[in-house]
């Protein structure tokens, strides 16, 4: 009879990776282990396994060994479930040594990979305009760090004027606040500076400003955007 063998391929915040190559191994060689199928009773011999949208991948083995596994990024195919693109890139992780055949389900958290959303484009506030577009423009999460970077043109100059709103995700923690309620972010602007609302999400201007061009980061706490 054979015994089921599964791993879950994560980062090192738990986020499961869909489409990762995992690869089956001899224990101390390159060569592909024998005696792992792809169902409990018949089917096809695997050497390599591809994780689902649940970062499970599976097998049935005829005996229990040692085989190591090198996970791979799929030739960079490999994908956040909840964001198909982009799609990650990362180092060749392994040989991670397990036993294989066991009856119990194997969890493991093991890549070198954080989360991280790409750049995404805000939605503007009216009389707000991109006066021009970077290579990197909008905000971006990478681990727990938040990037801003803009280019931005105010038509209707006002004090405190709302330029966009940040999503859950990728707002600053509250005790990051000021006595006004939100952070100040230093960001190279004509007024110094723009002002982010922990619970809402709202940036804004600190001043009477006609632009906003720079860039600056800061941590969250924020659960990571699903």
């Amino acid at each position: 009879m054979r015994s089921i063998f599964e791993y879950v391929v994560s980062d090192r915040a738990g986020n499961v990776i869909q489409n990762a190559k995992v690869l089956l191994r001899k224990y101390g060689t390159s060569d592909p282990a024998s005696g792992a199928w792809d169902a409990p009773t018949g089917g096809q011999a695997v050497t390599e396994l591809t994780s689902d949208g649940d970062g499970y991948v599976r097998c049935w083995w005829d005996a229990p060994k040692l085989v190591d596994l090198i996970i791979t990024d799929n030739g960079d195919a490999a994908f956040y479930p909840w964001r198909t693109t982009p799609t990650l890139t990362f180092p060749d992780a392994g040989p991670i040594t397990r036993p294989a055949g066991n009856a119990h389900v194997l969890l493991e958290r093991f890549t070198p990979l954080e989360y991280d959303s790409g750049w995404i484009l805000p939605g503007l506030a009216s009389d707000v305009t991109v006066g021009a577009t970077w290579a990197h423009h909008g905000y971006r999460r990478v681990g727990k760090i938040v990037w801003i970077a803009v280019n931005l043109a105010i038509t209707s100059v006002a004090a405190d004027k709302l330029l966009f709103t940040l999503p859950a995700g990728f707002r600053p923690s509250p005790d990051q606040a000021d006595g006004g309620g939100r952070l100040a972010l230093a960001i190279g602007a004509s007024g110094g500076y723009i002002r982010i609302h922990p619970t809402n999400g709202e940036v804004r201007t600190n001043s009477t400003a006609s632009s906003i061009i720079g860039s600056n980061s800061f941590p969250t706490d924020d659960p990571i955007p699903v």
